[in-house]
């Protein structure tokens, strides 16, 4: 039985082409751990059983039968697995663009605070010589004197 377990868990990752980083991050369990769990080097631990039925909206007994009790889970989502998959995947590409674009406005803004920094570095630079220049001239205008 464990083994269907774990053939039905790799045959989902797979269908969905889900990477063992992504799962990683979607479970919370180290990435290490579920490359171990996949290649079936260590036994899946009920509480990652329990984290990747919840995460991607499946039952026990899916787990267990590959059955998918349709009263239940269609009704309390009020949508098709599928479609669960599909709006979670554009989620998440909207969020990883989303996170794009935070970084380059990031980027942007360090830019800009340095362009900033050394024009007023260049300003103090210029009134310093301007007061230098008048210091001359009235030295110089003194000595004339």
């Amino acid at each position: 039985m464990y083994d269907s377990v774990i053939e039905r868990v790799i045959s989902f990752i797979e269908e969905r082409k889900i990477s063992e980083n992504e799962l990683s991050k979607k479970i919370g369990v180290p990435q290490k751990t579920v490359n171990n769990y996949l290649s079936k080097k260590r036994k899946m631990s009920i509480e990652f059983l329990q984290s990747f039925s919840s995460t991607f909206g499946l039952t026990i007994d899916w787990l267990i039968n590959g059955e998918i009790n349709k009263e239940t889970s269609n009704k309390e989502v009020g949508i098709s697995n599928r479609e669960y998959f599909d709006q979670m995947n554009k989620l998440t590409t909207q969020i990883s663009n989303l996170v794009e674009q935070n970084s380059k406005l990031s980027e942007t803004i360090i830019s800009q605070q340095r362009i900033i920094e050394s024009l007023q570095n260049e300003k103090r630079k210029a009134v310093a010589l301007e007061e230098d220049r008048a210091d001359f001239a009235a030295a110089s205008a003194s000595d004339v004197e």
